[in-house]
């Protein structure tokens, strides 16, 4: 009768872990951010953001950074730091199937002339199925 009741205790306790087990206890796994919904493709917004992962990524000439806030070059403060790069917003195109900024690195601005700035690349976007992509980038003479 002790040996029966050893068994029963003993079939309660296993089938309790299995459950237990089961459910995976009471820790939850930590929340991820899930995206509220798909990319901005539209020209600007999606041609910044590309724009921000190549500079990010690759850079302009090797050389890496990211966009500065507010982005257009025009808006930028004279003391910004280097390795910044702004947008020169007048000269760029924002068309539903085609984009080319104008991208100068901030460090690169004429102390006589503050809207012009020696080192200046044109890059040119493209739409794609998820976002836009980067097609070509070559560097402006400077003025």
């Amino acid at each position: 009768m002790k040996r029966l009741v050893v068994m029963a205790l003993l079939g309660v306790l296993a089938v309790g872990a299995l459950l237990a087990a089961g459910c995976g206890g009471d820790e939850k796994e930590p929340s991820t951010p899930t995206p509220s919904g798909p990319a901005d493709l539209t020209p600007r917004v999606g041609g910044v953001d590309a724009m921000r992962r190549y500079l990010f990524d690759d850079g302009l000439d090797g050389r890496k950074g990211e966009l500065t806030d507010p982005i257009n070059c025009a808006e930028v403060p004279q003391d910004s730091a280097d390795q910044e790069y702004c947008i020169i917003d007048d000269a760029s195109t924002y068309a539903a199937g085609l984009v080319i900024l104008y991208v100068a690195r901030v460090d690169s601005r004429n102390d006589d002339k503050p809207d012009e700035f020696k080192d200046i690349w044109e890059v040119h976007l493209e739409p794609g199925e998820a976002a836009w992509s980067i097609t070509d980038v070559e560097e402006v003479p400077a003025p």
